[in-house]
């Protein structure tokens, strides 16, 4: 058995586990929250990528200041989006 197709077995139980669980009146709210939690990934704008490749290049010319500074508004604005 491949990976997918355990992930895709375990997903359908997941999903009749949760509309048993929630009732069908409520699972279109649990539906929305689903997507929503999904494309908050894309709001990100790839920082985290940036970070791990401008962080170790100011720590390196000794910019310890600057790299902490960045490192916070990162964090900051990963916290933001992902609330």
């Amino acid at each position: 058995m491949s990976g997918t197709f355990i992930f895709v077995l375990a997903s359908s139980v997941a999903q009749i586990l949760v509309a048993r669980m929630v009732g069908v009146e409520n699972m279109g709210i649990v539906k929305v929250a689903i997507i929503f939690e999904n494309y908050s990934a894309f709001l990100s704008f790839g920082l985290g990528f940036g970070l791990s490749r401008q962080l170790p290049l100011m720590l390196g010319r000794g910019e310890s200041d600057s790299a902490r500074e960045l490192l916070n508004t990162v964090w900051q604005w990963f916290n933001l989006v992902r609330v």
